[in-house]
């Protein structure tokens, strides 16, 4: 795990902050289609 040193921190949070972004809105979008097209 040596590489993990050198990874740029900045990288990773965009990283998780594209992540999470997506996830928050696709997740109740994704619920609102399911529960109208079952």
């Amino acid at each position: 795990h040596g590489r993990s040193a050198r990874r740029p921190p900045g990288d990773e949070r965009v990283r998780l902050a594209v992540l999470l972004a997506g996830a928050a809105v696709f997740v109740p979008w994704a619920l609102y289609w399911g529960l109208l097209v079952p």
